[in-house]
């Protein structure tokens, strides 16, 4: 991300070091990440083999456009059901079928809407928006919906997601729906916004 660039001698002085836990000099900062990011794949890959928990879920900072290739294979490979993320200030849901969701079947949210002092784009005062918000999340043994929550309190999508196994399979879903008789996507305002 060439704005967010620690690394750069833009944003660095001369000379400047990140002291004895960090990399001795900009020209070594590369890859010292580089390094770091090899260790940490390696880290997730072996806990992920040895978790036997009913659901797999991912928490890390950026949403998967960065390292897209390791997120696939690591997803496929151990069935990740969902992965948060954040990083952008907007609200996203990347469901088990949007065309768009690069780790689908693998559902991912980007909840970078809790703070900050900037956004993806001017929110609206009635919360008819993504830029600032929450996710609720409700788990069941084989399915999960998540809420996406605007800062005016208006529910901005629900999504359901099924429970995924090693390799890629999905389970089946016994039972009623969570989201059985929720409608899904942007839901209309119906109540007297939270902020004016």
């Amino acid at each position: 991300d060439q704005w967010h660039n620690l690394c750069s001698r833009l944003h660095n002085y001369p000379g400047a070091t990140c002291g004895a836990l960090g990399p001795a000099s900009t020209d070594e900062c590369p890859m010292w990440f580089k390094k770091l990011w090899d260790a940490e794949v390696i880290w997730l890959r072996n806990n992920l083999a040895k978790s036997i928990a009913d659901w797999q879920i991912v928490v890390t900072h950026f949403p998967p456009e960065h390292g897209t290739e390791t997120w696939k294979s690591l997803t496929e490979e151990f069935g990740v059901d969902l992965m948060m993320t954040a990083h952008r200030h907007i609200q996203e849901v990347h469901g088990q079928n949007d065309k768009n969701n690069m780790l689908r079947p693998t559902t991912y949210v980007v909840t970078g809407g809790g703070g900050g002092i900037t956004s993806e784009g001017p929110p609206q005062a009635d919360g008819q928006d993504d830029q600032y918000g929450f996710m609720d999340m409700t788990l069941s043994k084989h399915e999960l919906m998540i809420t996406a929550i605007s800062h005016g309190g208006q529910i901005r999508s629900t999504t359901c997601v099924l429970q995924r196994h090693k390799g890629g399979e999905m389970a089946e879903l016994s039972g009623t729906s969570l989201c059985q008789g929720i409608p899904f996507g942007t839901q209309p305002l119906v109540s007297k916004p939270i902020f004016t």
